[in-house]
């Protein structure tokens, strides 16, 4: 079976969450092309009160799109200085007959999720990211498996039960 280890820290909660929601916000761009076309249209035709409202809500769009990934990871750093871990965080994941295995290696903790149980693969230049449908991840530190044992991986997950559309 396949087995990694690794670090998380907040740089790859970022990217991961960039990666994971960058796919919900398939309706950030069309929206934001709409309100930047209609307030140049209003500044054009002079329409001040118009103009500043959807200037206002173009400014809330990009805010938006650039703090709630930051918000994330503080609060995901934030959960694990709470239970008195220091980032960066050991991780280890190991795959079995029953399902993937997260092991902390700092605390000794385990935890088991089926593989009925992943929805989503995402993937950074530094892992894989197996998401559940209640956003817990289990990560696969693609800098311990080789080529061949990366594509290995992918055909692994596809005998199994998983729910996730694209391997």
């Amino acid at each position: 079976m396949f087995e990694t280890r690794g670090q998380i820290n907040g740089k790859l909660l970022y990217e991961l969450n960039k990666r994971y929601i960058g796919r919900r916000r398939y309706l950030f761009y069309p929206i934001s092309v709409f309100v930047l076309a209609m307030l140049i249209l209003l500044i054009l035709q002079r329409k001040t009160a118009l103009a500043i409202l959807y200037g206002v809500l173009l400014a809330l769009l990009l805010t938006a799109y650039v703090y709630f990934p930051k918000k994330w990871v503080r609060i995901q750093v934030q959960r694990w200085r709470d239970m008195g871990l220091t980032p960066p965080i050991p991780s280890h994941t190991r795959f079995t007959e029953e399902g993937v295995e997260s092991i902390n290696d700092e605390t000794g903790k385990r935890m088991t999720v089926s593989y009925d149980k992943l929805v989503r693969l995402v993937e950074t230049p530094q892992v894989c990211a197996l998401y559940t449908a209640g956003q817990l991840f289990m990560l696969v530190f693609k800098d311990q498996l080789s080529e061949s044992q990366r594509e290995e991986f992918r055909s692994f997950l596809r005998t199994k039960p998983t729910q996730i559309k694209k391997l």
